[in-house]
């Protein structure tokens, strides 16, 4: 349940990341943002939270025979 929520959030974070950039694109006449290392750390985190929060037995399950 808690690798679920890890998971999730670091969707959430992607998504939200992804409409701001959207957002500034969009409201600067269409010119690209600069990208502080502060989105990029943000960014980090969620991929990390994303692979690390899956859970480890379907990846066993799936590697092993039959």
């Amino acid at each position: 349940m808690v690798l679920k929520a890890l998971r999730y959030i670091g969707y959430g974070i992607i998504l939200i990341a992804a409409t701001l950039f959207f957002l500034e694109f969009w409201m600067s006449n269409y010119q690209f943002p600069p990208v502080s290392t502060l989105k990029w750390i943000a960014l980090a985190v969620a991929i990390l939270l994303i692979v690390f929060a899956r859970p480890h037995e379907e990846v066993v399950e799936h590697h092993l025979p039959h």
